[in-house]
């Protein structure tokens, strides 16, 4: 392990030795977050698990989400004999039915939540436009392949969830200080209120970015 270098920029220093930020990301979905998250998980002590395919057998509950999170967080611990400094889950509200309580869930087991109502594209389209109102996942979908192929050139291109060239056209057609600055403002709509299901549309996605571009916070 000595020889992994660890690319995350910042981390704690006990003497002379560098103790690095340790997150768990799990996602709900197995092509659009993990690839989004990867992007930014290149330090080998974090990683980015998926459990898709674990919890369509349940219904698409999202509370099952929580528990495959605690499973995979325990055994991860345990074999390793070292704790993560952070845990996230990524997940939309979709057509998830239990999604509050999923949220409460979380934070009852020490987890955060990037959560998105209704769809993670709803982070995409904030790089390139402020939405104030909530749409189906399709419509972001036709946002998002509007402005690229606007910005591109490219009349023909297809939003893939499962392509990282997303990731690409963010960087070079979007904002994402502006995304975030939009994401805060969403969320001001909604103040005090705990009823997250009805929050449409809103993201968390920017608060998970922000601890990762800068771990030292976490610590």
């Amino acid at each position: 392990m000595k020889n992994r270098k660890p690319l995350v920029s910042k981390g704690r220093k006990q003497g002379d030795r560098a103790v690095y930020t340790r997150f768990l990301i799990v996602c709900e979905g197995t092509d659009t977050e993990p690839n989004y998250f990867r992007s930014f998980i290149k330090d080998r002590w974090s990683e980015v698990k998926t459990v898709g395919s674990v919890i369509k057998g349940c219904g698409r509950g999202t509370c099952q989400l929580v528990a495959e999170a605690v499973k995979m967080r325990d055994e991860l611990e345990s074999r390793r004999q070292v704790k993560f400094d952070r845990i996230w889950l990524v997940f939309d509200k979709d057509e998830f039915k239990d999604f509050t309580k999923a949220i409460r869930d979380a934070k009852k087991e020490g987890m955060k939540c990037a959560w998105s109502n209704e769809s993670f594209e709803l982070w995409y389209c904030l790089h390139f436009q402020n939405i104030s109102t909530g749409v189906e996942r399709k419509k972001y979908i036709s946002m998002i392949e509007s402005v690229v192929r606007k910005a591109s050139g490219k009349r023909t291109y297809k939003y893939d969830k499962a392509s990282t060239d997303i990731l690409k056209h963010l960087k070079e057609y979007g904002n994402e200080e502006q995304a975030c600055a939009w994401a805060r403002q969403i969320r001001g709509r909604y103040a005090q209120r705990t009823d997250f299901d009805k929050h449409n549309p809103r993201t968390e996605v920017d608060l998970l970015i922000d601890e990762l571009k800068h771990p030292e916070r976490v610590l």
